[in-house]
């Protein structure tokens, strides 16, 4: 009898293997979205994204075409030629460390980055005018580099939930930030507004609108355990004071 369920087991096992087996063989590695082309290097965990022209959208039914290998990508590579970031592109790749995109990039999507929570350091290109509603949501480990400063808009909850972000620095083209943009970024002390923008300012350390009637963002980081609001406001972003826990 025991030697029944033993020789059952090992069949079984046997069956289990040739089935993850033949998924392994049958998950593409290469392909085309859109006007682009992908490649995915399963030894380096390398995915390179090449072509001309806008990457397409995707969704919660319609992923993106390396979905399969989003989970073990370690390093991106978005080669020069690529003009835009689709939506959900690379969302929930927990262990890419490193990003190269290219230099013509104009826009990052909705959720773009979103889970990336291992990535270290983005360089978002200079040509970027918009950064999609949570492109870099709970990317923990984020250091962002610098701001472009061609950029535009900033998406609701762009970088929410970034607990590693210390710094930032609104370039003076900004014209519309999103609520929560930057919500939850416990360590988050500094915010500081480029010189020669007309629509935000910074009081305090506060980022305000620039008539001051909106607080937009309070530096969740900041040490102070008490605040005292401006009398000129009459409105308080969603999310302004998100895990500000030292209040």
């Amino acid at each position: 009898m025991r030697k029944s369920i033993t020789t059952g087991l090992i069949a079984l096992f046997a069956i289990v293997m040739c089935v993850a087996t033949v998924q392994a063989q049958t998950t593409p590695t290469s392909g085309t979205t859109g006007s682009l082309t992908w490649k995915y290097d399963t030894g380096t965990k390398t995915l390179t994204i090449s072509g001309k022209g806008e990457m397409p959208n995707y969704d919660w039914e319609h992923r993106a075409p390396w979905q399969e290998h989003t989970q073990q990508m370690l390093m991106l590579v978005v080669e020069e030629g690529v003009t835009g970031i689709g939506d959900l592109a690379f969302r929930g790749a927990g262990n890419l460390i490193s990003v190269t995109l290219s230099k013509i990039v104009t826009r990052i999507g909705d959720n773009a980055f979103a889970g990336c929570w291992s990535l270290p350091m983005v360089t978002i290109p200079a040509g970027v005018t918009k950064i999609g509603d949570y492109a870099f949501a709970s990317c923990s480990n984020l250091a962002l580099a610098p701001l472009p400063a061609g950029l535009q808009e900033i998406g609701d909850g762009a970088f929410t939930w970034c607990e590693k972000l210390s710094a930032v620095t609104i370039p003076a083209g900004v014209k519309k930030i999103e609520p929560a943009a930057f919500s939850a970024c416990s360590n988050l002390q500094t915010i500081t507004v480029a010189d020669g923008n007309a629509n935000y300012v910074v009081v305090d350390g506060v980022l305000f609108n620039k008539e001051k009637t909106t607080l937009v963002q309070y530096p969740a980081g900041r040490v102070a355990t008490s605040y005292v609001i401006p009398k000129e406001v009459t409105s308080i972003e969603h999310q302004a004071f998100n895990n500000s826990d030292n209040l």
